[in-house]
């Protein structure tokens, strides 16, 4: 997903600032739509429509700016949070789904090497 295309660089960067600093609150998704309140002077509200590869089909803010057709520092941070999430959770569904299809050897296996790199890991924290 290629968003930030659709950002000059100034609203892009106070976009980043704002999610750096934990301004999208409440970030939620339902199917392909994303909803947040980033708080600015004041809490504002954003959403972005997904399209089913992941490309931007409407966003949309409540602050003055947006109101004036412009895609505003809101809708960055928006979407700053949506690549983190997606990132994030993107890893951990990779895994799971990679152990669905893993066959009873496998999961032994699988298990084995888990337990072992908690062993190291908890080795090393000794030292």
């Amino acid at each position: 997903m290629d968003w930030k295309k659709y950002f000059n660089s100034t609203i892009l960067s106070r976009g980043r600032q704002y999610y750096h600093e934990g301004r999208v609150k409440r970030l939620t998704h339902r199917d392909h739509e994303w909803f947040a309140a980033v708080k600015g002077s004041r809490s504002y509200n954003v959403i972005a429509q997904m399209g089913e590869d992941g490309d931007i089909e409407d966003m949309d803010c409540s602050c003055l700016y947006a109101y004036n057709g412009q895609n505003c520092k809101h809708m960055a941070a928006l979407l700053y949070a949506v690549e983190a999430d997606q990132k994030e959770n993107g890893v951990q569904t990779e895994l799971e789904l990679a152990q669905q299809k893993m066959d009873k050897e496998d999961k032994v296996i699988f298990s084995i090497w888990q337990m072992r790199s908690s062993a190291v890991r908890w080795a090393v924290c000794l030292r």
